[in-house]
């Protein structure tokens, strides 16, 4: 089976990948190649996965017809499969923000909480429908051109409305939360500029700053007392320095220092796993199967 990374930031986690592939009982050395067209040759004919970032993440999207939804809403894949001459794409980046705010904090802190993601790019993107299966109830997606975000949020609901519709029948594959269909359903879905921050006045009981993975989180719970923010300036560093002192103010923040080492360490963690479970599953599919949940990944064919 081929293991390959491609991009930067994948190039990064190359020990952790091959630490996680020893513990599962597959050791050995990823293969770096230098970009998507590479990966694609390695692959051609051969059963493997590729871990990607960067360039090599959006030029997967674009060719990749088989693609798990979550990388459908955002527009990029964080690991690609091919078993039998069938690629799949996947994006797993929400689903460890998700697991790392569960470890770090508490696993009922997105339940009814209000969610503002700082950044429009593919993985703040998966963290849309991602925290929203998590139970958060109000997702906002913040940036400092509001009409980037409206036209990258508008975009995105598009998209998970209709795949919403088409795995409505499907029951979440995770205990304890929504499935995909049900949290486009139950949340709502929101943007904003960095500029009109100070009227959202969400308490921050917890703000995580996750800019070396593409996006800040900061989250409010629904229920909490309304605290006033600062205004913030036209930065993100500014708007979590503004949500950390109003949320200090409160008296009641929830601090989660550890929570970006434990996204990436559990991003590592679903990378792997979902490499090795569902290329193992995909072997047992006919070639017109490829649809429908494989893990806790919807699969839907563009």
């Amino acid at each position: 089976m081929r293991m390959l990374l491609c991009g930067e930031e994948a190039l990064g986690l190359k020990g952790a990948y091959e630490a996680a592939l020893a513990a599962a009982g597959v050791p050995g050395e990823l293969q770096v190649v230098s970009s998507w067209d590479e990966v694609c040759d390695q692959l051609q004919g051969q059963d493997g996965f590729a871990m990607l970032s960067g360039g090599a993440s959006l030029a997967a999207y674009e060719e990749i017809a088989a693609l798990g939804a979550s990388s459908r809403l955002s527009g990029g894949v964080s690991l690609a499969l091919s078993v039998q001459g069938r690629l799949l794409g996947l994006n797993l980046f929400g689903e460890a923000v998700a697991a790392a705010l569960a470890e770090t904090a508490s696993a009922e802190i997105l339940s009814g909480a209000r969610v503002v993601l700082v950044g429009t790019d593919c993985r703040s993107c998966s963290c849309v429908s991602a925290l929203a299966m998590a139970g958060a109830d109000d997702v906002i997606m913040v940036s400092e051109d509001k009409e980037r975000a409206a036209q990258v949020m508008t975009k995105l609901l598009e998209a998970y409305s209709q795949l919403a519709q088409s795995v409505a029948g499907i029951p979440s594959g995770t205990p304890g939360q929504r499935s995909f269909a049900e949290a486009y359903a139950k949340a709502t879905f929101r943007y904003a500029g960095l500029g009109s921050l100070g009227a959202l006045s969400a308490e921050a009981v917890a703000t995580i700053d996750l800019r070396g993975g593409g996006c800040s989180i900061v989250l409010g719970g629904s229920q909490a007392p309304e605290v006033a923010l600062s205004e913030p300036d036209s930065s993100s560093e500014a708007f979590l320095s503004a949500t950390g002192s109003a949320a200090e103010a409160s008296d009641g923040p929830l601090a989660v220092p550890d929570a970006t080492l434990s996204v990436a360490a559990h991003f590592v963690a679903r990378q792997v796993q979902s490499a090795l479970g569902i290329v193992g599953e995909m072997r047992d599919l006919g070639p017109d199967d490829l649809v429908g949940p494989a893990r806790d990944a919807l699969i839907v064919r563009r």
